[in-house]
């Protein structure tokens, strides 16, 4: 389909995925399209996967199910690549799951047919029949137990709990519950054969049961990675049992790895499947571990639900770390504090759903099974609230390397081999052999380990340019390693974050910076001001300059009111201020002065970096009326310039080319014309060097006593590379 992004399309699509209704009159599925036609040309047959988006008030998009066959017209888009070190790679994420475009449908849609063959009418009629029993549910249990219930039993796409919810099952570690796993499995089929020799059930039928009972909450669920992973392991367990034959465990998951990889190889890259196989890994290694002889059997118990949790941990801790730049430091206790009761429900609230299939009885059975699961499920959201609460709850941290994650791993995997190899009473001799070559491996890793954390403090000053679409913002790192903003990007628009949130805020985790030393705004315009809560809610800001222009705008107030509410008092800029000097570094802003200046863009504050001799200086949304006024200082030995306004029409004229060596122009898909082609012809006819942040992605300038050097962000390196 990527021939036709950037065009009005009409595509013949099926629906492939559940349609989900996270926000209020927008729908969203995958869809497998079969046709497409333009404006200019006739229908032509394709065969690709694309990610719609249907959005608009005159029809109701909930009609829509998994299965049926549209006729759909819309803006085809191509999904957004990551422009910006750290930023999310959209592009990428869709490419795992075979999708390499985005159609945007505003009401103009059109059911053709339904669900045709039997595989899309078997999988819609489990579609509906959740949906059903947790409409029973929902009549008992309200929100968001409900939710959590949903979540349990059928997994996170059943049915989204609100925000606040899902914020404190993240900051209490214990969000995994809301995705149905393979802990569930493992629940369901050990209670099932509990009941069936109580039931004294014949061996081969209660195996044959369990088998079937697996397959249908297989299907229930919507197939994710960690129940898959499960079902496949626990259903050849079972068929080895019929045919009296065994497998090692971590056999069995390996050869559970491959045959999910053969059918999918990019299932590798999903989250979901990198923590269940790593999981389960960790606790078939460290199960001689959990095997405890207590003569009080409740206590062997507990000491196993105590130490499960903190394996898992251990073990997931990395990835969490490497993708979320967070650690949930009540995990464990959460985990511990939720487990006995997660059992009680994930049975219960299955058995009664699958009982709640007989239409006659449904309403009675979950009444009785829901006035049991209620107060366990207020017990579960109170205790994600309480964790979530305490200080500290969720901890942010610097993104480990690639090479820091392998030796951790290994470290932990030969940890436990000796500690194994300690527990072993047979073969004795052997166990302290192997032990006798793993113990100095494990100090040398250890050490090698160690090393990667020690940083070698980097002397050099760099800025980086964000590509904030047409916006502004940038990262100045001093030599002696202190930080400054200038501009914050966009604020959010029709999504929950702003630029602030997943490009500038995710930079400065990755890389473990947690204080700023100067914020300052060149004005309030909500393309230079959009993120600048976010950051100062998230990072401490010690220093904010701030122009005395401004018009009393939502975004004004807003910032307002949280310097208010923060104790907070920013420095107001009505001339010129110094904001940092040290050793030949200096940075300076001023507000520039003049009966010309009229507008709030031409009054924006100007801010110059010197090093050594080299100035680079951001002229915020100022023109050449900005650039006229401002003291002569600031017009010399200009090595880079950050153009105004985006390079819009009379912001940059001759004198400016003459003294400035490179241009950096801050923009992005607009319907300003920025950067105007009066501005792109002046530049290209004085053949002055000049690079866009939509052309060239995030910018980095490099100094290094008076070395200047330019670099441009490239997402198929993930680094800067060289450009001038």
């Amino acid at each position: 389909l990527t021939p036709y992004t950037d065009k009005n399309v009409t595509l013949t699509a099926k629906v492939l995925t559940i349609p989900t209704n996270n926000e209020e009159f927008k729908t969203k599925f995958y869809a497998q399209v079969s046709s497409v036609k333009t404006e200019n040309t006739e229908a032509a047959a394709v065969n690709a996967k694309t990610l719609v988006t249907v959005s608009g008030k005159q029809k109701n998009s909930s009609d829509i199910q998994i299965g049926d066959t549209l006729e759909l017209t819309g803006r085809l888009k191509e999904p957004s690549e990551a422009k910006n070190p750290s930023q999310f790679d959209y592009a990428k994420y869709l490419q795992f799951k075979n999708t390499f475009s985005l159609l945007y449908v505003k009401d103009d849609w059109e059911i053709l047919s339904g669900a045709g063959s039997f595989k899309w009418k078997f999988i819609r009629k489990l579609n509906n029949v959740r949906n059903d029993i947790l409409k029973i549910h929902s009549n008992n249990i309200k929100s968001p137990m409900i939710e959590v219930l949903g979540g349990i039993i059928f997994g996170d796409d059943a049915v989204n709990p609100d925000n606040n919810t899902k914020i404190s099952f993240i900051n209490s570690g214990i969000i995994h519950i809301l995705a149905a796993s393979g802990m569930n499995v493992t629940l369901i089929i050990g209670i099932w054969f509990f009941i069936a020799r109580f039931l004294k059930f014949n061996y081969k039928l209660s195996i044959i049961t369990g088998i079937m009972l697996i397959l249908f909450y297989t299907c229930m669920t919507g197939f994710g990675p960690p129940i898959i992973r499960a079902s496949l392991m626990l259903t050849l367990v079972l068929l080895g049992k019929l045919i009296d034959k065994s497998a090692p465990t971590l056999g069995l998951l390996f050869l559970v790895a491959v045959i999910m990889l053969i059918y999918n190889p990019l299932m590798i890259f999903d989250i979901g499947f990198q923590l269940s196989f790593i999981v389960t890994f960790a606790l078939i290694l460290t199960s001689p571990l959990l095997k405890f002889n207590f003569k009080f059997k409740p206590v062997n118990f507990i000491a196993g639900m105590c130490i499960i949790p903190i394996i898992a941990q251990i073990y997931a801790a990395p990835l969490q770390m490497y993708y979320f730049n967070t650690f949930a430091l009540y995990s464990v206790f959460a985990n511990i504090t939720v487990i006995p009761v997660l059992s009680i429900v994930s049975f219960l609230g299955f058995i009664s759903s699958m009982i709640a299939l007989v239409p006659i009885i449904a309403d009675k059975v979950c009444l009785t099974a829901d006035f049991i699961l209620n107060p366990f499920l207020i017990y579960i959201v109170k205790t994600a609230e309480f964790f979530s609460k305490l200080p500290h709850s969720i901890i942010y941290l610097k993104k480990p390397s690639e090479l820091q994650i392998f030796l951790y791993f290994t470290l932990i995997i030969v940890f436990t081999c000796i500690i194994r190899n300690c527990l072993q009473k047979e073969n004795q001799n052997r166990a302290a052999y192997f032990n006798k070559k793993l113990k100095p491996v494990f100090c040398l890793i250890l050490i090698f380990f160690a090393l990667t954390f020690i940083e070698i403090p980097d002397k050099k000053a760099d800025i980086i340019f964000f590509s904030v679409g047409n916006a502004d913002c940038a990262l100045i790192k001093s030599p002696d390693n202190k930080y400054f903003i200038i501009d914050t990007g966009k604020m959010a628009y029709l999504s929950e974050n702003s630029q602030a949130k997943f490009i500038i805020l995710k930079y400065l985790k990755d890389r473990g910076i947690k204080n700023i030393h100067s914020l300052i705004l060149s004005h309030f315009d909500a393309d230079h001001a959009g993120g600048t809560v976010d950051i100062l809610e998230n990072v401490r800001v010690q220093k904010l300059y701030i122009t005395d222009t401004y018009e009393n705008t939502n975004l004004f107030n807003e910032i307002s009111n949280y310097l208010t509410q923060n104790n907070m008092k920013p420095i107001i800029v009505d001339n010129e201020r110094e904001v940092y000097s040290n050793k030949g570094f200096k940075i300076s802003v001023i507000k520039p002065q003049g009966g010309e200046l009229k507008s709030e863009n031409e009054k924006s504050l100007v801010t110059k970096v010197s090093i050594q001799d080299k100035n680079i200086v951001f002229m915020g949304d100022g023109d050449v009326k900005t650039y006229n006024a401002l003291p002569q200082e600031y017009k010399k030995n200009i090595s880079v310039m950050k153009s105004g306004h985006h390079g819009a029409k009379n912001t940059i004229n001759k004198e400016m080319i003459d003294n400035t060596d490179l241009f950096i122009i801050s923009t992005g898909p607009n319907v300003y014309n920025h950067p105007h082609k009066t501005i792109t012809d002046l530049l290209n006819n004085a053949q002055k060097q000049y690079l866009r942040t939509d052309y060239h992605n995030a910018i980095k300038i490099e100094t290094n006593k008076n070395l200047i050097q330019a670099y441009c962000y490239s997402p198929a390196e993930h680094k800067f590379v060289k450009k001038h």
